[in-house]
């Protein structure tokens, strides 16, 4: 009995579902051997996953990137990750990449970048695409914090946000984002703080925050129902007005500790308090 291909029989739909788990190279390279169906089929794709940890230089990494983008349909995007360890001198390629996937208002964006003597700058259109729902960025440079300096924002639809490792955050740039973020409902901040006073909010529920020894700053969130802080320093952190705090799981540096003030006042209200050990609780007691 001759063999009955039937996930080409399947309709559009699925397949372009199934297609989005899948890495963009995964789906250009190897689905188009499968059937004549498959052949042009990955230009429909709505999730588009470039991962330059999959080719063996940068260069042969660019022009894929750029021929997917030239030869794929003028379709809206649900999803553009971009993860690429940079070895040339320049981001002018992810940020034409970047401008091609704001335009397709995609729902989720991840940008993981990493580069040597060189940043990529995340310019005012990321921050004024209102189709968001959900924004990874993550970026790693030999040159120090890059600062996010958008002139405004208007993210009407963010429901998710996520900042790691080398870039900084401030006072101007988190009032901008809680303004024009009217819906944020969790936050995970795993970055650089300098010039940052206060994390004030009215819709975010959940926050995530992973400090450094130096930071000193306020939490002042009345929606806020989840909070973990991991390596806090109980007399730079503190919090107020977190009046709905139903669970909050606490990690403390005991040794930066100075005595002045305490984190547990603050949580006063949490329902349920978590705390990584013994010397954390013994900590914030006093």
């Amino acid at each position: 009995m001759p063999a009955v291909d039937r996930l080409s029989n399947l309709p559009d739909v699925p397949l372009l579902h199934i297609m989005s788990f899948l890495t963009t190279k995964d789906v250009v390279t190897n689905t188009c051997t499968l059937s004549k169906r498959w052949e042009n089929f990955w230009t429909g794709a709505t999730s588009l996953i470039f991962d330059s940890r999959e080719f063996n230089d940068d260069l042969k990494f660019m022009n894929f990137v750029d021929n997917v983008l030239a030869k794929r349909q003028n379709l809206n995007l649900d999803t553009f990750k971009l993860v690429w360890n940079n070895n040339t001198s320049t981001f002018e390629a992810a940020e034409s990449w970047l401008a091609h996937a704001v335009k397709a208002k995609p729902r989720v964006l991840i940008l993981i970048i990493s580069g040597n003597d060189v940043y990529l700058e995340f310019y005012d259109d990321v921050f004024m695409c209102e189709s968001l729902e959900e924004l990874k960025l993550s970026t790693t440079f030999s040159g120090g914090f890059y600062p996010l300096k958008p002139k405004s924002v208007k993210l009407n639809g963010l429901k998710k946000l996520e900042i790691s490792r080398d870039i900084n955050l401030d006072d101007d740039f988190m009032k901008k984002l809680m303004g024009g973020s009217p819906i944020l409902e969790e936050l995970i901040l795993d970055c650089e703080f300098e010039g940052l006073s206060i994390i004030s909010s009215q819709s975010v529920k959940k926050l995530i925050l992973y400090c450094h020894a130096t930071d000193k700053f306020q939490i002042s969130i009345p929606s806020l129902l989840s909070l973990y802080i991991e390596n806090a320093v109980p007399g730079r952190i503190s919090c107020k007005n977190l009046v709905s705090l139903v669970e909050a799981c606490i990690s403390v540096d005991c040794c930066l500790y100075d005595g002045s003030g305490t984190l547990l006042n603050g949580l006063s209200n949490a329902e349920e308090l978590h705390f990584d050990n013994i010397s954390t609780v013994v900590c914030l007691s006093f």
